[in-house]
């Protein structure tokens, strides 16, 4: 794997012309043909700004954590998981395309990428299973969940170190993406990892229960977003 140095970052950081390239290669391949005409046409030229600022900011913070390897990009991974069942023992496997695997002299990094002001910070393990709480971190649980994943594929990977790029809180001053437990840094997710074993099976061995019939969350400020709300019909 090539290493990704601060030279290399500082030539691709300026380079717009290859990074507009590659921006409307991603619309072109994403999106439907009358979005990306858009991005030829002109006259989506603020999108494609506000996304050469986002990459740029990306860079310009993988610049402070040079040299790195990048192992894995929007690569499927995926974890067997027992439980018990009214049926008896069963496998429960969970995968998910993780954003960016990258390892550093200082770890493995899973990172994912958020959109959003999705925070860092957490208060412990259980208060990211429960989904009663309004504040519940679903990108820590979600960040989480890749590093057992990638740590069942690679059981010698030690140490793994979760973290969220955030793209909006990337500009602000200090920001730091390694998941924070109680404001503490998680440096290694192995010490967390039983714990975290240990919750999702509880949910898991719940949703395929029969005495824990599925249920619309009591929280309805979730379903003004949520994808599944016309079968529902709670919005």
């Amino acid at each position: 794997r090539e290493e990704i140095t601060l030279e290399k970052l500082e030539i691709l950081s300026q380079n717009d012309t290859l990074i507009e390239e590659h921006i409307r290669q991603a619309y072109s391949e994403l999106y439907d043909t009358a979005v990306s005409q858009m991005m030829e046409s002109g006259t989506n030229d603020l999108v494609l700004s506000v996304v050469k600022k986002y990459i740029k900011k990306v860079l310009e913070y993988d610049k402070t954590l040079c040299p790195f390897q990048i192992i894995s990009m929007e690569k499927n991974y995926r974890s067997s998981v027992r439980i018990q069942s009214s049926e008896g023992a069963k496998t429960v496997y969970v995968e998910g395309d993780i954003d960016r695997v990258d390892k550093t002299s200082r770890g493995i990094r899973v990172i994912d990428y958020k959109t959003g002001t999705d925070k860092t910070e957490f208060k412990d393990l259980a208060s990211i299973f429960d989904m009663t709480n309004k504040q519940r971190n679903k990108a820590a649980f979600q960040t989480l969940l890749y590093c057992m994943m990638y740590e069942y594929g690679n059981p010698d990977a030690d140490p793994i170190q979760p973290g969220i790029y955030s793209t909006k809180l990337l500009f602000t001053p200090n920001y730091d993406y390694l998941l924070k437990y109680n404001n503490e840094p998680i440096y290694r997710f192995k010490p967390y990892e039983p714990e975290f074993n240990r919750l999702l099976v509880r949910l898991l061995e719940e949703l395929f229960s029969a005495d824990h019939p599925f249920e619309q969350t009591p929280i309805r400020e979730k379903c003004k977003h949520c994808p599944y709300n016309e079968i529902c019909k709670r919005k």
